[in-house]
């Protein structure tokens, strides 16, 4: 299901492009072995292998207010609608209402046909919470027109003289970013890269 997580918009992510504010959909996918059998592993000797077995999804978190609702209400969150897919199954809420522009953090509350539940991360989420590995979503920020990246001054460098670092924004800004955005808390640290690193590609 990894393969088309950024085509079907996966996980949380803003309805629409507006600056200021927007609606939210948020969105899981369960693949069916039924359905898409290079999902799994066969187990014939296990019937409901491949099946979770989920009654319910709820989505939790610090947007409830925003809705009317207390914020981290675990019973009373949002339910997730279940549609078929043509690999498996679907469950989507979008917020009826616009959110205004910020950092939002959630969970979701899964229950289990045996009656069991659990607050579990977004497997598909964008960004990461300060706190109990929250999962987050942003409303609002630039336009896709307001970041063109200009020629970069100088000229480019050769290959061979680029200096490369891939970064994990949840790992690298653990320690130190408290309540902001990863992303944000990744800008505090550029000159960091720049200057004690050395890295030069961008």
């Amino acid at each position: 299901m990894a393969g088309f997580y950024m085509d079907e918009r996966f996980g949380a992510w803003q309805v629409g492009n507006n600056p200021n504010q927007g609606a939210v959909q948020f969105k899981l996918s369960f693949p069916d072995h039924a359905k898409s059998p290079s999902q799994y592993v066969t187990r014939p000797n296990q019937p409901n292998y491949a099946n979770p077995q989920i009654t319910s999804i709820r989505v939790v978190g610090d947007f409830m207010p925003s809705l009317g609702l207390q914020s981290w209400d675990w019973i009373n969150g949002p339910s997730l609608t279940q549609t078929p897919h043509p690999k498996g199954s679907v469950w989507t809420y979008q917020t009826p209402i616009q959110l205004s522009k910020d950092f939002y953090q959630y969970k979701y509350y899964v229950t289990f046909a045996d009656g069991t539940a659990r607050k579990v991360p977004d497997p598909c989420a964008r960004y990461g919470g300060p706190t109990s590995q929250n999962s987050g979503f942003v409303i609002g920020g630039s336009t896709p027109t307001a970041n063109v990246v200009p020629p970069v001054a100088g000229g480019r460098k050769h290959l061979r003289d680029l200096v490369v670092y891939e970064l994990n924004i949840d790992d690298f800004t653990d320690q130190y970013r408290g309540s902001k955005a990863p992303v944000e808390a990744v800008q505090d640290r550029l000159d960091y890269l720049q200057n004690q690193l050395g890295i030069n590609a961008n």
